[in-house]
């Protein structure tokens, strides 16, 4: 990508930003995110390409985007997990032996356990009336 072209895809995003905030979607965060992705790419395109100064420079611009939107990635993959995990909760069946049908050949454990503890509750039970 030429600098001319990404000029004008940055300068492309900047402009849908404003016209979006003006209608109350605020997208800012997402734009700088955009920004920062394309700053490092071209400054990685570049570094390889022998300008180590300018691609090192743009590079660097791009990854200080980039960090302070880290907190949006951060709270939109927090909102994917949860909706995530909600989701799951819904519509899955937990997997507790009690919610098992008789057919899927789950078989009961015997509830009269050989425990000392129960056995010295039942002691103390029976002898305070």
């Amino acid at each position: 990508m030429s600098g001319k072209k990404l000029l004008g895809l940055l300068l492309l995003l900047i402009g849908a930003s404003a016209l979006l905030g003006m209608l109350g979607i605020h997208v800012g965060g997402l734009i700088s995110l955009a920004i920062g992705a394309l700053l490092i790419a071209y400054g990685a395109k570049q570094w390889k390409a022998g300008s180590r100064i300018w691609g090192g420079i743009v590079l660097g611009f791009g990854l200080l985007i980039l960090v302070g939107s880290l907190p949006v990635v951060l709270s939109l993959l927090l909102g994917v997990a949860l909706i995530y995990a909600g989701y799951k909760l819904i519509t899955n069946e937990p997997d507790s032996p009690s919610h098992t049908s008789p057919s899927s050949g789950y078989k009961p454990v015997d509830e009269t356990l050989d425990d000392p503890f129960d056995e010295e509750w039942e002691n103390i039970m029976k002898s305070n009336p």
